[in-house]
């Protein structure tokens, strides 16, 4: 049985990656969800240790281009589709059954922060391709 494996040091002025919802514990998290409370009002909130922001498809790509631009969420790491028809209603009332959800990183403070974008079955969600290339 192999010994386990340690990480290296943290160079200082440097911090450490925390990838498990425990960032919501730093005072970096706190300030980013008062920005975010601030310009998004109602349509932010924090799950599991995450922020997350509900958004429409008139207003994606403005709002994408602001979190990358100004808030520095310099990283998409996922673009997925949901279908909510199997999850409770509680859980998606902005009443579409399908949505489009973006996940971001902020590289320097290691935040990350849901989209969530509620579609119906004939609307279309604009790219954001032209802010991140692995949105293709």
């Amino acid at each position: 049985m192999s010994a386990p494996t340690t990480n290296p040091p943290i160079a200082p002025g440097k911090r450490q990656a925390v990838l498990d919802g425990t960032n919501a514990l730093g005072p970096e998290f706190s300030a980013l969800g008062e920005t975010l409370k601030g310009r998004y009002a109602d349509r932010y909130f924090q799950a599991h240790g995450n922020h997350v922001l509900w958004e429409a498809p008139g207003t994606l790509f403005a709002s994408m281009a602001w979190l990358r631009d100004e808030m520095h969420f310099n990283m998409l790491l996922d673009v997925c589709g949901v279908d909510n028809s199997q999850r409770p209603k509680k859980e998606w009332p902005h009443g579409q059954r399908f949505e489009a959800v973006y996940h971001l990183l902020n590289m320097e403070t290691h935040q990350r922060l849901r989209v969530r974008v509620p579609v119906g079955q004939d609307l279309q969600v604009p790219s954001v391709m032209e802010l991140w290339k692995a949105a293709d």
